[in-house]
């Protein structure tokens, strides 16, 4: 599936991103892309989050939107989308809202049991208490909001 990405990427980089988890937080408009993009360039392991259900008014701007996936959580949509695209990447997926990001909270204890992200994009509302959490928690750790 990436042999077209050896050029750019070589070898090295394949292993790279084979080995590399990011954590998607919000899979609406931007997020879901982001996530079927990091899946179609062999990132081995996927955390996507959001709480919420596709509505119709999500159909013209978000890859988990159309009239068959309607009321559908967004989350599973978009799991069963990557899935089909790469069924080697592994994925945690939490449908439910990241809280403040305690100790208790889902996202926060599924990030850390898997092992830190490489990457965490916030592309939803998010608390700033989330990029607190996580800033710190590993030298090379990018975080994009």
């Amino acid at each position: 599936m990436l042999e077209r990405l050896l050029p750019l990427f070589q070898e090295d980089g394949i292993n790279k991103l084979n080995n590399a988890t990011v954590a998607v937080v919000g899979v609406g408009g931007v997020g879901g892309i982001c996530a079927i993009t990091l899946a179609r360039s062999g990132v081995g392991t996927i955390i996507i989050q959001d709480y919420d259900t596709v509505e119709e008014s999500n159909i013209n701007r978000q890859v988990v939107a159309n009239y068959n996936t309607i009321g559908k959580s967004k989350v599973d949509v978009l799991y069963n989308q990557i899935k089909e695209i790469n069924p080697n990447c592994k994925l945690i997926y939490i449908g439910e809202g990241y809280g403040g990001c305690t100790a208790d909270d889902d996202f926060h204890n599924n990030v850390h049991m898997v092992k830190d992200p490489d990457a965490l994009l916030a592309i939803e509302h998010i608390n700033m208490n989330l990029f607190k959490q996580f800033d710190g928690i590993h030298d090379e750790v990018c975080l994009v909001h």
